[in-house]
């Protein structure tokens, strides 16, 4: 997981749009040996470039992120999803 989704999980929540602990949820992910926070590193940035489609940086850098672990995205975002580039669960 990339960082940017906490940080997006934050900004969810200041806008009051949901209703989390956020420590809390830190927490269980490091108890939790399936979730894996990635790093913005180079890899990231290399893989950006095959990423057509996707205009919004953070959707773009969780996208690019994906493509490199071969991971699913669990995401409503239509963009993200009807581009095809990873896939998507929701």
């Amino acid at each position: 997981m990339p960082p940017i989704v906490l940080a997006e999980v934050i900004d969810i929540a200041e806008k009051k749009r949901i209703s989390i602990d956020y420590e809390e949820l830190i927490d269980k992910i490091e108890e939790n040996s399936s979730f894996e926070i990635y790093p913005l590193d180079i890899n990231v940035l290399r893989m950006l470039k095959d990423v057509p489609n996707i205009y919004e940086l953070h959707d773009k850098i969780i996208v690019a992120t994906a493509k490199l672990l071969d991971a699913k995205v669990i995401t409503k975002d239509v963009d993200i999803q009807n581009s095809k580039l990873v896939e998507t669960i929701w």
